[in-house]
């Protein structure tokens, strides 16, 4: 894989998208949820540096799939997270791609058709926010 964006400049990009998400990167959990958050920022770090992610200028990502599908990312609000309530205690996979669509005004059964490696970028994001 060829990178098309420089570290310095998609640390930057990222950096811009945590402030305009309001995200706090400060892990406040155990050592696992600090990596975790970790591992997270350096995914989304390496897709913005392949050019398969950016970071408009109001601070969004965007996400080009394997497919090619461009899937944008807002500013989470608390619908977000209510979204869990929609969906029964025992789907926890049905629950992410319910906040998934909640953050991207997508459907939730877009993250259930997507390759799992695209699932797995777009789960960074959420991901983010909820740790």
């Amino acid at each position: 894989m060829e990178y098309k964006i420089d570290r310095e400049t998609a640390e930057r990009d990222f950096d811009r998208m945590v402030a305009a998400m309001r995200i706090m990167m400060k892990a406040y959990g155990d050592e696992n949820e600090q990596r975790d958050k970790a591992a997270d920022r350096e995914l989304l770090i390496d897709q913005i540096m392949l050019g398969n992610a950016t970071v408009d200028d109001d601070g969004f990502l965007t996400y080009l799939t394997g497919d090619g599908e461009q899937i944008k990312f807002k500013k989470p609000k608390g619908d977000a997270t209510l979204a869990i309530d929609r969906v029964k205690e025992t789907k926890k996979v049905a629950q992410g791609y319910a906040i998934l669509g909640e953050l991207t005004g997508r459907a939730p059964v877009t993250f259930a058709k997507m390759d799992q490696y695209d699932v797995k970028v777009c789960a960074a994001v959420m991901t983010l926010f909820l740790v």
